[in-house]
């Protein structure tokens, strides 16, 4: 809420829904359109639009892999250390998915970087360090957002902010144990660095401790 209140004061309109169709006005002008195409939503609501721009993630291709003989699902299947069900062939970057791993998978920068690296141990007979919850990062305006691990709130489970002057600077997953799952903010990246060890370690944590903006999230990583 707080990222799309910043769009708009930034002259954006933020519209949310479904696209079922885009209508193109024709080169010729034909069609009587007052831009240049014409987004029709599933709730019968049309936005109107100069320029459309599509961005609905990525799908890893793994046309070569299946041919390989390697097992896929939604990305080449692998082991922590980045093997393969073939032996002798390892996957890393965006197009590997590790089978143990408790996160959906992550496509962002570190994930990749980090398989590569677990792919680099593997070659040499070395044991990788745990990955541990995923993280990224994006910067909006002057703005700087980061999250770790997962949004999704678990059965049972709720969402934990934290304010400060009536301002939500940080939102917490919280399982319906108490366990951290995951961890966003906006220009307070040591809340989420202290959360992902919090989420790692598997630490129970207080919701009230969470909301109060004068408990430090770090003390809160000591168990």
């Amino acid at each position: 809420t707080r990222l799309h209140r910043m769009h708009v004061e930034h002259g954006v309109a933020v519209e949310v829904g479904r696209a079922a169709w885009i209508e193109h006005r024709d080169a010729d002008g034909g069609a009587a359109l007052p831009a240049a195409h014409r987004l029709h939503l599933h709730d019968a609501r049309t936005v109107d639009a100069d320029v459309v721009v599509l961005a609905g993630g990525t799908v890893p291709d793994t046309a070569l892999a299946e041919d390989a003989g390697l097992e896929v699902a939604d990305g080449v299947l692998t082991d922590a250390m980045g093997r393969t069900t073939v032996p002798g062939i390892l996957a890393v970057g965006d197009a590997a998915r590790a089978r143990e791993s408790a996160w959906a998978p992550s496509r962002h920068w570190e994930p990749a970087l980090r398989s590569g690296a677990a792919a680099a141990a593997a070659l040499l007979g070395d044991q990788a360090d745990a990955p541990g919850a995923p993280w990224f990062w994006s910067d909006r305006y002057d703005a700087h957002v980061e999250a770790v691990g997962d949004m999704t709130v678990p059965a049972g489970g709720r969402i934990v902010d934290r304010e400060v002057r009536g301002v939500v600077v940080a939102s917490f997953a919280l399982a319906a144990d108490g366990t951290l799952r995951g961890a966003a903010s906006i220009d307070d990246p040591m809340t989420v660095k202290a959360a992902r060890r919090i989420i790692d370690r598997g630490i129970v944590v207080d919701g009230a401790a969470l909301a109060d903006p004068a408990v430090p999230v770090k003390s809160l990583a000591r168990g």
